[in-house]
């Protein structure tokens, strides 16, 4: 008869459970940050590779506990998921990898699979014991499982304040939370506190956030005499603000206009869709905004007696705003990203206080427009660097569909406008798709297309 395989009948102890607890919370803490900060330094359809290299790096640890039958991995596995998160960063940012190169030299793109390996190695170790505890212990698989997915579930729910708080240090955060599981399996003195020592450095260690050199922040901090003046962080975005010679922002700006622009603070979203904080020292320094296509829609009621009633979508503080406030509108906006209304109300010394003279509106556009019509003007403002092909090509805009023209179309007064501003490309794709979805949503009414330089 064959004896029974004692090590499958212990029961798990507390401080294992603890263990594997703690590893599940960092390593979905640890895949939430990456895809965040890979968002911000690349693209976020780079950052779409995190979820396959979690995957990998999991079922290679696995794999690799089957192989060498290792034994008790929870003090070593903790800390060399911890080290691996801060080593494996700090070397992935010492190589330098452009999406858009990529797209042309294959060469390039093999950097990518440097980047594979190094952020796949602490997912490996967390593989490799959340497998040697179901393992060894498959009477309390229920049990782990049930641990497992807690603390993933508590991991995935606090990733998102951490960013906020922490910024691309969120890696640090998991980091330390994977070392502190090996406290549990931590028998001796010496081992606590080398436990201890390791999650204070990974923790308290800087990571850079070094930004793709084809994103506009990184060209606007090259020009000389450039200064990067802040950056805020939320779950969703990096604002940064910088003051820079290239910041020159007036999208459509007539060759009649021969002046200077007056200055402005450049602001950016994740490193790009450049849009600017524009000093008002001057009564003058509006003037070139009649030069602009933002504009021309208040042309068209001239001799209007009362206020018109306008609608902004994401004019990220840009002229959308003061083109609407300098003809004395009733104004409503409504802003999906409120570091940018924050920036902008703590910069009103210098730009005036744009949004608190106008409606903030807290909700979607779309969702707003369906119970709040009678709008002389509604203009979807151009905000973001809008691609139809490449590296952005699977991006998508929830405002320029057909019902959500229709939906804004919808909330129009009689007399009123609905305007939409893009970039042009080259060949045309974007303002093609535009004039199409504008004809399905409104077949019966006048489109009227503006191409101006830029």
């Amino acid at each position: 008869m064959r004896k029974k395989n004692k090590r499958n009948t212990r029961k798990i102890q507390p401080g294992e459970l603890a263990a594997v607890f703690l590893l599940s919370f960092a390593a979905l803490m640890l895949e939430i940050a990456l895809i965040r900060v890979l968002s911000l330094k690349y693209s976020y359809n780079i950052a779409m590779l995190v979820v396959s290299i979690s995957l990998f790096g999991m079922a290679t640890g696995a794999s690799f506990l089957y192989i060498f039958k290792l034994r008790k991995p929870y003090y070593a596995g903790g800390l060399l998921f911890a080290v691996s998160c801060v080593a494996g960063y700090l070397t992935s940012s010492l190589i330098r990898f452009d999406p858009v190169k990529a797209s042309y030299n294959y060469l390039h793109a093999a950097s990518l699979a440097a980047y594979y390996l190094l952020f796949c190695l602490p997912f490996f170790f967390f593989g490799m014991t959340l497998a040697h505890a179901l393992k060894e212990h498959k009477k309390d698989a229920g049990k782990i499982y049930f641990i497992n997915l807690s603390g993933s579930a508590l991991g995935g729910a606090l990733a998102l304040p951490a960013i906020s708080l922490l910024g691309q240090n969120a890696i640090s955060a998991a980091a330390m939370t994977g070392a502190l599981a090996s406290l549990f399996a931590a028998k001796t003195r010496y081992r606590q506190a080398l436990t201890l020592c390791i999650a204070a450095i990974a923790f308290f260690i800087p990571l850079p956030a070094n930004i793709s050199m084809s994103k506009e922040l990184y060209t606007a901090l090259s020009v000389p005499g450039s200064s990067h003046l802040e950056s805020r962080w939320n779950s969703f975005s990096r604002i940064d603000v910088v003051n820079s010679s290239y910041t020159r922002y007036s999208p459509g700006l007539s060759l009649e206009y021969t002046k200077p622009l007056p200055p402005q603070l450049g602001l950016l979203t994740d490193g790009t869709g450049m849009t600017a904080l524009t000093y008002t020292e001057k009564e003058n320094n509006y003037e070139f905004l009649e030069y602009t296509p933002t504009y021309m829609p208040y042309a068209l009621f001239e001799g209007e007696k009362k206020p018109l009633k306008v609608l902004l979508i994401n004019p990220a503080a840009g002229p959308d705003i003061i083109a609407a406030l300098k003809n004395s509108a009733d104004v409503h906006i409504v802003e999906n990203n409120p570091l940018i209304v924050e920036i902008a109300k703590d910069y009103s010394h210098i730009i005036g206080d744009i949004y608190g003279s106008a409606n903030l509106i807290k909700e979607h556009g779309r969702k707003h427009v369906k119970h709040t019509k009678g709008y002389d003007i509604i203009v979807i403002s151009l905000s973001g660097n809008v691609q139809g092909s490449g590296v952005y090509g699977v991006s998508q805009d929830y405002d320029l569909t057909a019902e959500g023209i229709r939906d804004y179309y919808d909330a129009l007064s009689d007399k009123g406008y609905l305007i939409v501003t893009r970039w042009l490309s080259y060949p045309p794709k974007e303002s093609l798709r535009l004039f199409h979805l504008a004809k399905e949503a409104a077949p019966e009414e006048n489109i009227i297309i503006i191409r101006s330089w830029s």
